[in-house]
């Protein structure tokens, strides 16, 4: 069971405010989405809609937000053949090794794409032609979880961008500002327990 905690949601809240044409989302931590039949639903794709969602994957800041290793799937709707990206940025990526591997899948769980290395760093992106209308499921794990059903690396915060758009080359990773609230928090949960001892 995942265990919801306050602290993430106020941080993807900051977080929404930055994406001012986006549809931000927060992975919700109190319900099981470890599967294609209960993805957490996300709403409409269309065109002038930039997706994100903040999730995370175990225990960061000490213990401070928990979830579990399992992977996490988020389903959405398109209404017309497109093209779709998906993305994964993981803010201390870089630091500390986190490689997310981001898969999509369609309304009866059957795998359309996987990627694992094709973002900056070792996040994710994939795109993917869309050829008909209806549900579709994004599922984000750690490597080498290729096959989604749990483990793999985990410990790190994401965040799971989907659009509709065709692009050239690979997208502009998630603004400095993740990476400075990222950090903000980690420097009070070491001040909190500072101050504690």
């Amino acid at each position: 069971m995942k265990i919801g905690n306050q602290k993430f949601l106020a941080l993807a809240f900051c977080l929404s405010l930055l994406f001012t044409n986006a549809n931000a989302a927060v992975e919700n931590l109190s319900v099981d989405n470890s599967s294609y039949s209960n993805a957490q639903y996300l709403g409409n794709l269309s065109a002038q809609i930039l997706m994100n969602v903040f999730g995370v994957r175990g225990s960061v800041y000490s213990g401070q937000i928990n979830d579990n290793d399992n992977a996490d799937f988020y389903s959405f709707d398109i209404n017309a053949p497109t093209t779709l990206k998906l993305s994964v940025f993981t803010p201390a990526g870089p630091i500390f090794n986190n490689d997310p591997v981001l898969g999509l899948y369609d309304a009866n769980g059957v795998q359309l794409a996987f990627d694992d290395d094709s973002g900056a760093g070792w996040d994710s992106f994939l795109q993917y032609a869309i050829g008909a209308p209806g549900r579709y499921i994004a599922a984000v794990s750690g490597y080498d979880d290729t096959s989604f059903a749990g483990g793999g690396d985990s410990n790190f915060l994401y965040n799971l961008q989907a659009e509709i758009a065709i692009v050239q080359g690979n997208p502009v990773p998630v603004p400095g500002a993740f990476w400075l609230m990222g950090s903000s928090l980690l420097g009070l949960a070491s001040f909190r327990r500072k101050r504690t001892l």
